[in-house]
């Protein structure tokens, strides 16, 4: 038996062979699986994931109440790039324990792969005083506001990127960040003026030598633009 305690994968991807009955087993087979899955590329990344989804489907078989399998399977999937199915797993953890954190937070990260940004928002701030996940919340609802931010921009809707860019800002974002994607969404808003400030203050705070070089042309353009008396609203 000492031959197989070398890591997590081996001890238990051997032991659900003598063991298949055991719903744990099965769970903490496919846990080692997604875990070594992170580690790989292209076609053994996706093998690892959809032999752990084997073992976890496995164990809600054998446990139907057991809800650690659908938060898995919910790992699993997202990590294939299949986050409908994701949702659908973690949506099931969910029905099983309504408090379960991890779940409500993979749920978000899931939403926001789906640009689906008010209900990821919304999720991460209902877990920001959840002592578990609390700090990862705080982290990932600036990451949301961010990227919500830049879709909507994308999508041509400048006032709802620019609420997004605001409320990152105002709730801890880096300052030189999003004052510079508040200064680019205002140019484009055509308030030059208040792109100005934005720019301006985005300058006072560190940023590497090439968030430098973007902040500083935006505002040159903006300057120029103000000069040219371009509207300004």
């Amino acid at each position: 038996r000492n031959t197989v305690w070398k890591d997590n994968y081996t001890l238990f991807t051997t032991d659900v062979q003598n063991s298949d009955n055991s719903a744990k087993l099965q769970n903490a087979a496919a846990g080692a699986l997604i875990d070594r899955s992170v580690r790989l590329d292209g076609a053994e990344k996706e093998a690892s994931l959809r032999r752990a989804i084997d073992h976890l489907k496995r164990a809600r078989e054998l446990h139907p109440t057991y809800k650690s399998p659908n938060l898995l399977l919910g790992n699993a999937y997202f990590y294939l790039g299949q986050h409908e199915k994701a949702v659908e797993y973690f949506n099931k953890a969910l029905q099983q324990d309504p408090n379960f954190a991890d779940a409500k937070l993979n749920l978000a990260l899931s939403q926001r792969e789906l640009n689906k940004f008010d209900k990821c928002i919304s999720l991460l701030k209902s877990l920001t005083d959840e002592p578990r996940v609390s700090s990862k919340a705080k982290a990932q609802l600036l990451i949301s506001y961010e990227e919500a931010g830049k879709a909507m921009g994308k999508q041509g809707r400048l006032q709802e990127a620019f609420e997004y860019f605001k409320t990152g800002l105002d709730n801890g974002g880096d300052p030189a960040k999003f004052n510079y994607f508040l200064g680019i969404t205002s140019a484009q808003l055509r308030n030059l003026e208040k792109a100005k400030e934005f720019l301006q203050e985005a300058k006072k705070h560190p940023m590497d030598k090439d968030n430098q070089q973007n902040v500083d042309n935006a505002l040159n353009r903006v300057i120029s633009d103000l000069k040219n008396g371009e509207v300004n609203e």
